[in-house]
């Protein structure tokens, strides 16, 4: 039974290599989802009601307005490639924004928060 769980901790750890080797960011912090920048970003970029009820107005992360922008934060395909390089995440390079995961949508906007500040997103927030 120890061999089984030691071979089952290293492909763990061979797995978990690869992975982080394939430049997916890290799961996020719980409390990025609803940090008041974000929400408030998501508010004012991909949808105006809190139609959920849970004032982290996150109804609208999957957008596609047919303007260019896209995902919750609204960016263009540029800027979450550039940021996506920037932050080290080379699988998310090339990928449009409103097709990837919330965790990642958010990730995304906060790397390019922490490297530009407000001014991506017009000082809005």
């Amino acid at each position: 039974m120890r061999f089984v769980k030691a071979r089952l901790a290293i492909i763990f750890v061979f797995v978990a290599v690869i992975i982080a080797g394939c430049g997916f960011p890290p799961a996020p912090p719980p409390e990025l989802h609803g940090d008041p920048f974000l929400v408030c970003t998501r508010a004012h970029e991909s949808d105006r009601d809190d139609v959920n009820g849970n004032g982290l107005h996150d109804a609208g992360y999957a957008t596609n307005t047919g303007n260019g922008y896209y995902g919750a934060y609204q960016f263009l395909q540029s800027t979450w490639d550039k940021t996506a390089e920037h932050a080290d995440w080379p699988a998310l390079i090339g990928v449009r924004p409103n097709t990837v995961s919330v965790d990642h949508q958010d990730m995304m906007a906060w790397a390019l928060y922490e490297w530009y500040g407000k001014s991506p997103w017009g000082y809005r927030c």
